[in-house]
């Protein structure tokens, strides 16, 4: 028998011996050898080096933090072969517990110098035996400080038990008129488990922001924060913007979806000093005036009102609204002559068709910004004018923000615009028109680090300058360990005219089927089925396009955006399933 199974044995027998249900799913946590009750056991068949051991432990109890899992207030070190169980207070490597540590927890700890351990209880005798008994009953917790490594495990953990709490009610904030503590400041759900945090302020988490919301928030708001070295690579085009503005003309850097300023923290004085910023989420817009409202020109609204606070957002910085449009304070740099804008954007993107609400402090549900916003309404009025667009190109929040700078804002001559967004913009949905919009420079980055998944997001400088190009050449750039840029290679992208739309089929069957997949290929069972579902013998798979991907399944995808691949038209149809993959 190998030493692994041997040692995994005699744990076992361990589990029996001391009545641990070692079959529950509490016991066995991640990759450590057991959690039970307060305490972390790590087994080995013969302790040799009790620092490398407790080493090992501390660095899984650092992760159970990290993960936003109660830390065990006890560590328990198990010799089997010698029956000997070195015990340790997790409270006496309270620093080393705070450290974030990378790679196997069993590696690299031979230099580790602990402490003497509190107690060597031998528990081959009786009394050895009712020793340990007494500390595997033990449920104390070592409370633990929340810091940036540690607070998004423990908002996930929270949003668990409290569904429809907001980030108001994690992570709170005292310093402006309305003053929420949140758990982490007031711990109610989590007392005994985590300290109070004491900073007025949210500023430490300025980067995580977005992992802080609440699942459907995550969904509403559709925010993704942008990484300091593609900011810097944001700022070089943001520049060659600046250096068009026409001699003697003011400016300003409009960004109306600023979160907390990340896009913004790498400019220079003199830049910021022509930002006008806003940001719709409440806790955004407190580390945002925290961070830079001392140095840009404006923040909307420039200070905290009573009526500032709406159910988490701040009132008045709706971009999508019609009051946010008309607002004086843009508007008097918008409509003078001798002003330019230049926006600077990472705009939200996400499909709103699946949002329904939200819930404010009280339980109470209310409508988020979808299809009652201005920009929707009036968006929604000219799509038939955009290329390949449908009702899903408005309820893009992207395409919104893209559309409405130009409808409302870059109306100048050197009026520049520096945006984020998935290329389907120009390349398919024609969003910006070819007459009067010029490509300057662009750049293709790895979403992937904005808290999102793998894939290409373009930063684009628009000039209000006439073209008619249809091929653009952008530079490709991922971000390495040491969050310095790699450019990887160039790639041209196209404008497409036509889209998977063009190559649909509509396909009437002979027996229906009342089943529809979702986009894991899983029955829907909670959504409405838009389409009709046929079981024939001439169908051979569903062709759809699910998250800008093309996917093949056996049953109709619920919202019917595709089309049946039959015996007839595989063999003309199939390749389009080649057209998105990677090589």
């Amino acid at each position: 028998m190998k030493k692994y199974e041997i040692e995994k044995q005699g744990q076992i027998e361990f589990f029996e011996t001391f009545r641990i249900d070692y079959q529950n799913n509490n016991v066995l946590i991640d990759y450590t050898d057991g959690v039970w009750k307060g305490n972390l056991l790590e087994f080995k068949l013969n302790i040799s080096n009790i620092n490398r051991t407790l080493f090992q432990a501390i660095k899984y109890l650092s992760r159970m933090r990290i993960r936003g899992e109660s830390v065990p207030a006890n560590i328990l070190l198990i010799s089997l072969n010698q029956q000997i169980c070195y015990y340790f207070k997790s409270e006496d490597y309270f620093d080393e517990i705070h450290e974030v540590y990378f790679g196997a927890s069993s590696k690299n700890n031979d230099s580790f110098v602990g402490g003497t351990y509190v107690k060597k209880i031998d528990y081959s005798n009786q009394e050895g035996v009712v020793d340990l008994l007494n500390l595997l009953r033990m449920s104390n917790y070592m409370p633990i400080n929340i810091d940036e490594n540690c607070i998004v495990g423990w908002a996930e953990r929270y949003y668990s038990f409290y569904p429809k709490a907001t980030k108001g009610d994690f992570i709170g904030d005292d310093t402006g008129k309305v003053k929420i503590l949140g758990e982490i400041r007031n711990p109610k759900l989590f007392k005994g488990l985590i300290n109070p945090y004491t900073k007025k302020s949210n500023e430490k988490f300025k980067y995580l922001m977005d992992k802080l919301n609440d699942k459907l928030r995550k969904k509403t708001l559709g925010a993704f924060y942008t990484p300091i070295p593609y900011c810097v690579k944001a700022k070089e085009l943001l520049e060659i913007a600046i250096k068009n503005i026409p001699e003697g003309n003011d400016y300003i850097i409009l960004d109306r979806c600023a979160g907390t300023g990340n896009l913004e923290s790498v400019l220079t004085d003199e830049q910021l000093s022509h930002c006008v910023l806003s940001t719709y989420e409440y806790y955004e817009y407190k580390v945002l005036c925290e961070r830079l409202a001392d140095k840009v020109r404006l923040i909307i609204p420039p200070v905290e009102m009573e009526d500032t606070y709406n159910c988490g957002f701040v009132s008045c910085a709706d971009a999508m609204s019609q009051s946010y449009i008309n607002n004086p304070l843009i508007r008097q740099y918008v409509d003078n002559p001798k002003c330019n804008i230049i926006m600077y954007e990472n705009p939200p993107y996400n499909d709103t068709s699946s949002i329904t609400g939200e819930y404010d402090e009280n339980g109470k549900k209310y409508t988020t910004r979808n299809k009652n916003s201005f920009v929707f309404q009036e968006m929604s009025k000219v799509k038939n004018e955009f290329k390949n667009s449908n009702i899903s190109t408005v309820r893009d929040f992207a395409n919104r923000f893209i559309w409405s700078a130009y409808k409302y804002y870059l109306i100048k001559p050197n009026d520049s615009y520096v945006v984020f967004s998935p290329v389907k913009y120009f390349k398919t949905l024609g969003i910006i028109p070819n007459d009067n919009k010029k490509f300057v420079k662009g750049y293709i980055f790895n979403r992937k680090w904005f808290h999102a998944t793998p894939s290409g997001i373009s930063c684009v400088l628009w000039s209000n300058n006439k073209t008619t190009e249809s091929k653009f050449l952008f530079e490709v750039f991922d971000i390495n360990e040491d969050e310095s840029l790699n450019k990887l290679h160039s790639i041209e992208v196209k404008k497409v005219n036509k889209t998977f739309n063009n190559y649909q089929e509509k396909y009437i069957g002979q027996n229906l089927c009342k089943l529809a997949c979702n986009s894991s290929g899983y029955e829907e069972v909670n959504k409405k089925i838009e389409t009709t579902s046929y079981d024939d013998d001439n169908v051979l798979a569903y062709f759809c396009l699910v998250s800008a991907s093309f996917d093949l399944g056996r049953l109709v995808y619920f919202n019917g955006r595709g089309f049946y691949l039959t015996k007839d038209n595989y063999f003309n149809k199939l390749p389009l399933f080649c057209a998105k993959k990677y090589p």
